[in-house]
């Protein structure tokens, strides 16, 4: 009989037929817990957006109560039947992608696959492998994985260190070293697309597309958020731009950064920057430093660690009056077009299209993911000036989604490209 410690690295990528095989259960479950993971994240922004629209519409005081209620048959509510309440001035910092709630939705992530790995699927996928020593104390310690084996250290500082990682706990693990010691523990999608791909179960797998074509959340390219440190001015905060594909950036991409309003997200709310210049590194050209402009103030407290700064690279394109999203259509081939409409007394300077064809544009999937389109035409519409039409070549793939319906894409239009007749 082989070593059952020998096999048990080899048991998820073991192929199995039978329709109970527990691998097959574990990989359903890992996939519906990344998922749930990913949609509550992505409902902060959208939620929080819509209670400060709320706020401004009604006055509502930052002392009042935002409750959280029991919905009647007739589909009423009232503050009698809440099980939770938060005063609104708490809101916007706790809803913010560093915030009290999305911290707690990673420690949620942690703790909940650690513990249906370690209460259930370890001994099912231990037995039907065959690695159980039936002799032993705990029969399925046979079988261990260095991932999950982490995510256990993580989980300790998460029950007993608040969410602070620890030297003796996260400060130990061996593969997912996402945490040193002392930092608030807040998992970001990219730490959950490095779980998964460890699995397999990243989308899509590996060897199906080019590495260079895999998109993710935020922005089709690079990780995001990405932590913001003191620059070498006063006014200064400096980050590293990098795809987790490990391809290199391209001119392009980096160019659409700069000149851009970025929302620069703290841990007591929000500061605006400027993106100003980027620095490709020499040794890796998938690794760019972007550098912002920012208050001297908050760049002080940054530099004093009194305050955190993440740039979320998807508010690249800001949920802003003087942007739209123009809905995508299939072409042919690789090729989709974007067409826009002028507000009522403006028109479309085309100009400033054709003399930037080639450029890289970023386009948004209706279900949060951002893409990449290259800039191949710009022509008015027939019904004017008024009217505009862009084509962009795009990946196979994201044009193949769109040709059979099975996706809706947006080209995030800017209003200030047109003229006042």
């Amino acid at each position: 009989m082989e070593d059952p410690q020998a096999s048990a690295g080899l048991w998820f990528s073991s192929v199995v037929t039978a329709a109970t095989d527990p691998v097959d259960e574990f990989k359903v479950f890992l996939n519906d817990a990344a998922a749930v993971y990913g949609l509550a994240r992505s409902a902060l922004s959208p939620m929080r957006r819509d209670l400060q629209r709320f706020a401004e519409a009604t006055g509502m005081a930052p002392t009042q109560p935002v409750h959280l209620s029991v919905s009647r048959e007739d589909g009423s509510e009232g503050p009698n039947d809440a099980f939770a309440a938060w005063p609104y001035r708490d809101l916007p910092s706790a809803l913010s992608q560093t915030g009290s709630v999305a911290l707690q939705i990673g420690h949620q992530w942690i703790v909940h696959v650690y513990h249906l790995w370690e209460n259930d699927f370890r001994a099912k996928i231990s037995n039907h492998r065959g690695l159980t020593d039936r002799k032993a104390e705990h029969p399925y310690n046979n079988l261990s994985v260095p991932h999950i084996g982490d995510l256990s250290l993580m989980r300790n500082d998460i029950l007993k260190h608040r969410g602070v990682a620890s030297r003796n706990n996260s400060g130990r693990c061996k593969v997912l070293k996402w945490f040193g010691p002392g930092e608030t523990m807040l998992v970001t999608d990219s730490m959950v697309y490095e779980f998964m791909k460890a699995f397999g179960l990243s989308h899509p797998a590996e060897g199906e597309v080019p590495a260079d074509q895999i998109h993710y959340k935020f922005h089709g390219v690079v990780e995001s958020p990405i932590r913001l440190r003191a620059g070498n001015t006063p006014d200064s905060l400096q980050g590293k731009l990098q795809r987790i594909s490990g391809a290199p950036l391209n001119e392009n991409e980096l160019r659409t950064f700069i000149g851009t309003q970025m929302i620069v997200e703290g841990r007591d709310g929000e500061e605006t920057a400027m993106a100003i210049s980027y620095v490709v590194s020499r040794e890796d050209a998938a690794t760019a430093t972007v550098t912002f402009r920012a208050s001297p103030g908050f760049v002080s407290e940054v530099a004093r660690a009194e305050r955190t700064a993440h740039w979320p690279v998807g508010t690249a394109l800001p949920d802003a009056e003087h942007r739209f999203p123009a809905q995508l259509s299939w072409v042919r081939s690789e090729l989709v077009v974007a067409e826009m409409h002028a507000p009522e007394g403006t028109r479309y300077d085309l100009r400033i299209y054709l003399e930037n064809i080639g450029i890289i544009l970023p386009i948004a999937s209706a279900i949060g993911d951002l893409h990449e389109g290259k800039l191949v035409g710009a022509q008015y519409g027939p019904r004017g000036l008024w009217q505009m039409q862009l084509y962009l070549e795009v990946p196979s793939l994201l044009a193949r989604n769109l040709e059979h319906g099975q996706l809706k894409a947006f080209l995030p239009a800017l209003l200030p490209d047109v003229l006042r007749t």
